[in-house]
């Protein structure tokens, strides 16, 4: 544990409030296909799922989950963001989130009939090693993964190529200073190595998800 001391940290478990947004598919073009996206660090899932609209209005259902701990991203201001993790306790963090999206696609599929197959999953920023992750511990197969502006965790590159075979697009900016270029370009390595089956979408920009980025999602999903 980090920072150890002479008295010891016991984990104790309890009920705990997360949140979510969901986009339902236009009825007249549902291709019954969901997509969780997976916001990056400071987000919030109701800002971050706005600009998949596009992406609804052609049929996909749209599911925002937001990570579980917030913080003031700025202190001033008082204005709350969102991280999925830390690296304390890491490993036990990242199988709390996986457990946490397992139980909400269990409940919006059971109560709100959201497909469960096929499962996309996008992650910006932070939110990639998330949607990475998913797709190799999740309870539910991944038919593929979209990262975007981020490189490929190092727990997920020795699993590959895995049991559980998924796709991967990745997305990024060649100015990104967030995240070099350079990561994306030791992910798609990395992931052709494994015979992972990939794309690319690389646009001129920084760290985000630019809106000409959604036509390609939307032609790979």
């Amino acid at each position: 544990m980090e920072n150890a001391s002479p008295i010891p940290v016991h984990r104790f478990v309890i009920d705990f409030s997360v949140y979510y947004a969901v986009l339902p598919p236009v009825p007249e073009h549902d291709r019954s296909i969901t997509l969780v996206v997976l916001h990056g660090f400071g987000q919030r899932c109701d800002r971050f799922i706005a600009q998949f609209g596009p992406l609804a209005e052609a049929g996909i259902t749209v599911v925002a989950p937001q990570a579980p701990n917030a913080f003031y991203v700025k202190f001033e201001t008082r204005t709350v963001g969102f991280t999925w993790l830390t690296r304390y306790e890491r490993d036990q963090a990242i199988r709390d989130v996986v457990t946490y999206l397992d139980r909400l696609l269990d409940t919006l599929h059971v109560r709100k009939n959201v497909p469960l197959q096929p499962l996309y999953v996008l992650g910006f920023s932070q939110g990639v090693s998330m949607a990475y992750r998913y797709a190799v511990y999740g309870q539910h197969a991944v038919a593929g993964v979209i990262a975007c502006g981020a490189d490929l965790p190092p727990d997920v590159a020795e699993r590959l190529p895995g049991e559980r075979p998924f796709r991967v697009l990745l997305v990024h900016g060649r100015d990104d200073t967030v995240v070099p270029f350079a990561k994306c370009e030791e992910a798609e390595h990395l992931l052709r190595h494994h015979r992972i089956p990939l794309d690319t979408f690389i646009f001129s920009g920084g760290h985000h998800i630019p809106p000409e980025a959604l036509p390609k999602i939307l032609d790979w999903l």
